[in-house]
């Protein structure tokens, strides 16, 4: 019968968090019926040349290490800067 030391279960634990890590990377984090989307996915799906403008304009939600978005969120901003370009 192998016991596991202390060591061996820490390097599973790291082993299993950088596996979780790269998976929530590559998903497309869903909540109930909100879209999360990471801070590069914001970039490339908006247009948004400046990650600093997204940080800016909207506060990230951290979900495992990462800085994730509502897609509701981001598309209500939208329509309140449409929406005030039109009353200007």
């Amino acid at each position: 019968m192998n016991i596991a030391t202390l060591e061996d279960i820490k390097a599973m634990k790291e082993e299993i968090l950088s596996h979780l890590n790269k998976l929530s990377e590559q998903l497309s984090i869903k909540k109930g019926d909100d879209e999360w989307l990471t801070t590069e996915q914001v970039k490339e799906k908006y247009k948004v040349k400046s990650t600093t403008t997204i940080y800016k304009l909207l506060k990230p939600h951290k979900m495992g290490g990462k800085n994730l978005f509502k897609k509701s969120e981001i598309e209500s901003m939208l329509l309140k800067m449409n929406n005030n370009q039109k009353t200007q």
